[in-house]
């Protein structure tokens, strides 16, 4: 099986309990995840999530992109759950999927967390994080039994998901 990214990157990959495969990235031109549909950016830099079966067959895909936004995703986990987590950067306004664009503050690079459903990408939640400076996160993970994780000043947390804010943990 193969996907086409024109001027993209796979910069994070995961594998669930069930051994379907979640990849995420970003792209600068277009990006084929389904073997069908080719999805054209309007901006700079867009970024994409995708799953697979264990056998690469495609499942769902999201991608965030706009005319005057930037997108990227670093890094991606599951869930005992359900659930799939990203985290990256996005500058301007993106929409994660809840139908309203996120704006970034001040016009500089924020953080996010953002969780879709595991079997089929229905959004569930996007949590940005920012205060003016450049911020992106780096690396995430999520505890296996759901509890929240303490909050620490340089780790963003939401729910049961920490993320590496510029590589300080």
């Amino acid at each position: 099986k193969q996907f086409i990214a024109t001027g993209g990157f796979i910069n994070a990959l995961a594998v669930d309990a069930d051994d379907n495969l979640y990849i995420a990235g970003e792209f600068s031109t277009s990006v084929m995840l389904d073997g069908v549909n080719e999805v054209f950016n309007s901006g700079t830099t867009g970024a994409f999530v995708a799953s697979f079966d264990a056998d690469g067959t495609y499942r769902w895909s999201r991608t965030f992109h706009n005319a005057s936004s930037t997108a990227r995703i670093q890094s991606l986990t599951t869930d005992e759950l359900g659930a799939v987590y990203i985290t990256g950067s996005f500058a301007n306004a993106i929409d994660f999927g809840s139908g309203a664009a996120l704006p970034s503050n001040n016009g500089s690079t924020d953080m996010f967390v953002a969780s879709y459903q595991s079997d089929d990408g229905t959004y569930r939640w996007t949590a940005p994080y920012g205060d003016g400076s450049a911020e992106s996160g780096r690396s995430i993970v999520a505890d296996a039994d759901g509890t929240h994780l303490p909050h620490q000043r340089e780790v963003f947390v939401h729910r049961a998901v920490a993320v590496i804010v510029n590589g300080i943990a």
